[in-house]
């Protein structure tokens, strides 16, 4: 029925995984928050499943229509701001901070290119820049910022670190 190592965890339907593609299908009118949210859930009960999830992400946002991009960016995200470090560290690790830089540099598309240049722009500040935790993220904005010349400034409900916690630009600090 499921290939040897992808079958559910005791608890969840489907793997993670397998749940990446419904919550970036191009057929969808808006994000669906529902899924992306219920992706987390999975992923913070099981982080074991975080690689394949995130190696998922980094293969939708390689698709080229931009609807399914954006979807991604905003499951990406939602992963990012309601799951721990496993999922940080996986981002950084399995080269998805590239594949943003590639799609800004090569796409047309401003709403996927702004939400990559917002949330890099984010993301390198929450972690603290170049001497942070994750170094990857502030070089991959920095190369989009030499790159472009101009960055967009953070915006609502992005990511930003203060002092010691993570949070959100125009929100309080999350638990």
């Amino acid at each position: 029925m499921y290939p040897v190592g992808t079958a559910p965890r005791p608890g969840s339907r489907l793997p993670a995984a397998s749940r990446v593609d419904k919550a970036t299908s191009h057929l969808l009118q808006g994000p669906d928050w529902a899924v992306n949210l219920e992706i987390c859930d999975t992923l913070n009960a099981d982080r074991w499943q975080t690689k394949d999830a995130v190696k998922a992400v980094k293969k939708r946002l390689q698709n080229k229509d931009p609807k399914v991009q954006f979807f991604t960016l905003t499951l990406l995200e939602t992963m990012m701001k309601n799951c721990g470090e496993y999922v940080h560290s996986e981002v950084a690790e399995l080269h998805v901070l590239q594949e943003m830089v590639k799609i800004v540099q090569k796409k047309h598309d401003m709403q996927v290119k702004d939400k990559i240049l917002i949330l890099l722009d984010s993301w390198q500040e929450a972690f603290g820049g170049p001497g942070g935790k994750y170094p990857q993220y502030y070089w991959s904005y920095i190369e989009l910022k030499v790159w472009l010349q101009i960055f967009p400034q953070c915006k609502p409900h992005t990511f930003q670190q203060n002092q010691s916690s993570i949070h959100f630009c125009g929100a309080k600090n999350m638990p």
